[in-house]
């Protein structure tokens, strides 16, 4: 792995771990408003097709992948989050404060 990409997941691990609650709050806000976003994709494609325009079909094709992928960020984000106390414990964050400090210059 590059050093520098090494670096900056151990960084943002680090934070993660010292400020737990606030980042696992502002994740979950971020991964509601992906998921609204996803729905209200959904429902635009859906009144385009209702409305039958010249490029109804291929416009709202276009959407509805669009809130797809966003309904699955948001379904990746929530399994994420789930599955974050089980590996919490078995995170060492003094060995990560010891790697950051090798690979920064």
């Amino acid at each position: 792995m590059d050093s520098q990409r090494e670096l900056k997941i151990l960084k943002l691990l680090d934070a993660l771990l010292a400020d737990e609650p606030r980042v696992i709050h502002r994740q979950t806000k971020k991964r509601a408003a992906i998921y609204l976003a996803g729905w209200a994709g959904l429902v635009v494609a859906f009144f385009i097709v209702i409305l039958k325009g010249e490029l109804a079909g291929m416009v709202a094709a276009v959407i509805a992948a669009i809130a797809g992928a966003l309904g699955g960020v948001a379904l990746f984000a929530k399994d994420a989050a789930r599955q974050w106390p089980i590996i919490k414990p078995h995170i060492d964050q003094k060995s990560i404060a010891e790697r950051i400090n090798e690979l920064e210059p």
